[in-house]
């Protein structure tokens, strides 16, 4: 990213998350062009973030809320996905906050 481009609400929400210590990596949901954050929980469990429509690489002033939901196994699988967290906040630093906050109250709860 340049000086001259906007970040993304989705690098603003990796940095956020990196800088509480989650290990944050990308994917792709089955092939299906919709994309995720993720976040390591523990062994293959990772927490899978992105907004509705499966979109991370809009600017922030688009954001529409994020929807976080668990794997225990990595995989995206309809019995393997819990909620963490759902939001419509369009305020997309402070649905952001409140996200990592969700993230960070799971992971503990998880690894505890």
């Amino acid at each position: 990213m340049t000086d001259a481009q906007e970040p993304t609400a989705a690098y603003l929400l990796s940095e956020s998350l990196q800088a509480e210590g989650h290990t944050v990596g990308r994917e792709t949901w089955l092939g299906s062009g919709c994309f995720v954050l993720t976040v390591q929980v523990t062994g293959p469990a990772q927490i899978w973030i992105s907004d509705a429509d499966a979109r991370l690489d809009y600017p922030p002033a688009e954001h529409t809320g994020w929807t976080a939901f668990y794997h225990s196994h990595g995989l995206d699988t309809e019995e393997d996905a819990p909620e963490v967290y759902r939001s419509t906040d369009t305020d997309c630093a402070a649905d952001t906050a409140k996200l990592v906050q969700a993230v960070n109250a799971f992971v503990a709860a998880a690894t505890a």
